[in-house]
């Protein structure tokens, strides 16, 4: 296949990420509806919030930041650099992940356990378990990228998977840090 035709290809492929992304948007939309229906009645026992929530808001804004670093190696045709801040960025990923295990790890040493009864509690793992299978996702596409530049695939393909899982990882960030604040605003 001929590169113009393969640029085009992947050019339509861009649609199933912005898919993906408005996908999540909606059922992220539509359980913290049903969050503020279940939570309306007024009965609601506020939880107070690990602070390790905080800690972990600041390492996926940080892995925001060298994935930006990352992203601009590549340009700049500075591969070691793109590669290090690559892995970076996946590591601080990981580092979420077990920050958020620590959280639920506090939550149930505070008796904060997932109760149909109590909507509030529940919601936090579910908020913080939907959120977490969209970083297993974010990995797994700043994985392929960094694979790909590995196995040096041609330079235009490296770039749209670079621009895919920078428009993914930066979506949510985004939606870890709306969740964050619906949870505290409540």
């Amino acid at each position: 296949m001929d590169e113009r035709k393969d640029i085009q290809n992947l050019n339509a492929r861009k649609f199933m990420v912005w898919l993906a992304i408005a996908s999540s948007f909606m059922l992220v939309a539509g359980l913290t509806s049903v969050f503020l229906i279940s939570t309306s009645a007024g009965d609601v026992i506020h939880t107070q919030l690990p602070f390790v929530f905080i800690i972990s808001s600041v390492v996926i804004l940080g892995s925001s930041g060298t994935l930006h670093v990352a992203g601009k190696s590549l340009k700049q045709l500075q591969n070691a650099k793109f590669h290090l801040y690559l892995k970076i960025t996946m590591v601080l990923g990981l580092l979420f992940m077990l920050l958020q295990a620590v959280a639920w790890g506090i939550l149930l040493h505070q008796k904060v356990y997932f109760d149909m009864h109590k909507s509030y509690q529940s919601f936090i793992y579910v908020f913080v378990a939907v959120h977490l299978l969209h970083i297993i996702t974010g990995i797994a596409l700043l994985g392929y990228t960094l694979s790909g530049s590995l196995k040096n695939k041609p330079r235009y393909r490296i770039l749209y998977r670079m621009e895919m899982s920078t428009t993914f990882w930066h979506f949510i960030d985004i939606l870890w840090v709306y969740l964050y604040l619906f949870l505290v605003l409540k």
